[in-house]
């Protein structure tokens, strides 16, 4: 099962919070050393709201993840699609191809810059896996 339909019925159920718990715990399982040892790389957000946008890339052994995630949501409320045009997040060394493990929707960077909208198109939350 993915993201669909209602996300934000999903937030205030709590059908969100524990996908995102069951898919970073499979794959943590499935790639140990990922999320244990894998190296951590900094992103670098530019664009109108990149003081709103954390986010951060681990590597190890040809596999990649990138995790981003909205600054102070609860205060100034979450945004999705649209909000984010012109922000982008760079994390050096990430070109490739990733799916997003809570909508399942493909991503693909060719130069390690993430564009906004894409990162929280559905959802205010990003993880992704690189695939090959």
């Amino acid at each position: 099962e993915h993201v669909s339909g209602d996300a934000a019925e999903m937030l205030r159920d709590g059908r969100l919070k524990l996908m995102l718990i069951q898919r970073g715990l499979r794959a943590r399982r499935e790639w140990p050393g990922l999320f244990t040892v894998g190296a951590y790389v900094a992103g670098v957000s530019a664009g109108e709201m990149a003081g709103q946008l954390f986010a951060f890339g681990r590597q190890f052994e040809g596999k990649r993840a990138v995790v981003a995630v909205p600054r102070l949501a609860a205060r100034r409320g979450v945004a999705l699609g649209d909000a984010w045009e012109g922000t982008r997040v760079t994390l050096p060394g990430f070109a490739g191809k990733y799916v997003n493990l809570l909508t399942g929707e493909a991503v693909h960077s060719g130069d390690g810059v993430f564009d906004g909208k894409t990162l929280f198109g559905r959802v205010a939350v990003g993880v992704f896996l690189s695939v090959e």
